[in-house]
């Protein structure tokens, strides 16, 4: 009997990680055959979402692309929006310099965000930043910006969750 629960886990695991790879392989070859700069930086941005889902550290190349990409066409909400992961990736990885720098380079193009949103996510995550760092009347206040930004979009979840971690 455990050698057929044992089997059984280890097919479903394989099974899954073959369907997560073809899409990666799949992704990278529509991105490498896609001239049009609209559909690269949608593949570009399901590729690198697709690569953190999968804890791959390729998803810092493409994540990076897609943000020179995005600034090149002049899409800040995205840029900022998907930019999150990038981040949350560096705090992940304890390069908290790399996630503080790309969070105050990112804030510098808030006159160009659309969205309250598009601020609010990375101010959340400078938060997170700040708290890490134990500067804790930073992490406050951009908890509290965070919030307030989340509010005016709509965003009650997010506000709830900057609400909750700054207390």
């Amino acid at each position: 009997m455990l050698k057929k629960i044992v089997f059984i886990v280890v097919l479903v695991c394989t099974i899954t990680s073959g369907f997560s790879q073809y899409d990666v392989d799949s992704l990278k070859t529509i991105l490498n055959k896609t001239e049009n700069k609209k559909e690269k930086l949608s593949t570009l941005g399901d590729l690198a979402i697709q690569l953190s889902k999968n804890s791959s550290d390729e998803q810092e190349i493409y994540f990076r692309k897609y943000i020179v990409l995005a600034k090149d066409l002049e899409e800040y909400d995205s840029m900022a929006s998907t930019s999150r992961y990038l981040v949350q990736y560096y705090i992940y990885q304890r390069e908290l310099e790399k996630a503080q720098q790309l969070c105050d380079s990112l804030l510098s193009y808030k006159p160009f965000f659309k969205k309250p949103s598009s601020e609010a996510h990375l101010l959340l995550k400078r938060a997170a930043i700040y708290f890490k760092h134990e500067n804790y009347d930073s992490a406050i206040k951009d908890y509290s910006g965070a919030q307030e930004l989340f509010m005016q979009s709509g965003d009650s979840i997010y506000a709830a969750d900057a609400y909750y971690f700054c207390g």
